[in-house]
């Protein structure tokens, strides 16, 4: 952003984490790398994912609705 060398992270090396909704129930999965080989795969399931996933779309939409996207 300050005019530095642009890095790139190969897509098969991004660390994904994904908070699933299923109704009242859902699902968090953390992996360590997009593709196998993995080195660990956490699937944790239960309701409180679900309250996970909806305090992530007030934080969301909130920081959008005041424009405030340079927030993490």
């Amino acid at each position: 952003m300050e005019g530095g060398e642009p890095v790139e992270l190969p897509f098969a090396d991004i660390k994904p984490l994904c908070i699933m909704d299923a109704g009242s129930q859902g699902m968090i999965i953390v992996l360590d790398r997009v593709f196998a080989p993995r080195r660990y795969e956490i699937m944790i399931p239960g309701p409180w994912s679900h309250w996970a996933k909806l305090a992530f779309e007030k934080y969301y939409m909130t920081r959008m609705k005041h424009g405030m996207a340079y927030l993490p």
